[in-house]
């Protein structure tokens, strides 16, 4: 039986999360599912979900076994640090190219 404080309303996946009432929600479920990759290929789509109108850090999916999401925290970054963060995968993405080639060397005998 359902508690009366929960109540139940329609949230949309989308690729940042399920979205209900300006909040962004993530759970097991939706993670092993690939929830969010797929709404990026395929767009948005509405779920039924059940939340505590007095806490809002978690909402519930109804159809299995009341699975429990969680409220996402996001770190608004400057542009600055997005910058050097992309940079610095590009030198991480460059430096593992680099490592393979020498492993595939290695191994046909080219470097001794």
């Amino acid at each position: 039986m359902i508690n009366e404080e929960y109540q139940s309303d329609i949230a949309s996946v989308t690729p940042l999360g399920i979205r209900l009432h300006h909040w962004l929600y993530s759970g097991r479920r939706a993670v092993r599912e690939q929830w969010f990759h797929k709404a990026i290929s395929s767009g948005d789509w509405s779920i039924s979900v059940l939340y505590d109108s007095s806490d809002r850090s978690h909402l519930f999916l109804p159809d299995h076994n009341l699975e429990l999401c969680s409220i996402i925290q996001f770190k608004i970054f400057d542009q600055d640090e997005l910058n050097q963060y992309h940079s610095l995968i590009e030198i991480y993405k460059e430096s593992k190219k680099k490592l393979n080639r020498l492993k595939r060397g290695h191994r046909h005998g080219y470097l001794r």
